[in-house]
């Protein structure tokens, strides 16, 4: 009789999915290993094929999702700029 998983704790670590959990037989490891393997090549924000990222924080993004998240910081930099200058 194969042990009831229990999952532990799920979670991003370093950009990637970390599952940790009890029970379980081979199988459940090696579906456990995949899932971990391919969450390095899956985009965090959309699910569609991505790359891993490492620019200070580790992350797996999509070109799209990449441009988008750039274009977000981008004008949230010149906002505060524009700040600083009406001060």
């Amino acid at each position: 009789q194969i042990e009831q998983v229990v999952a532990d704790q799920v979670k991003e670590k370093y950009g990637t999915l970390c599952f940790y959990y009890s029970g379980g037989d081979d199988y459940i490891r090696g579906l456990v290993n995949m899932a971990e393997s391919l969450s390095y090549s899956i985009c965090e924000s959309c699910g569609n094929p991505g790359k891993f990222i490492n620019d200070g924080w580790c992350k797996v993004r999509c070109d799209k999702c990449l441009e988008l998240e750039k274009d977000y910081v981008n004008s949230f930099k010149q906002a505060k700029l524009d700040l600083k200058i009406e001060e």
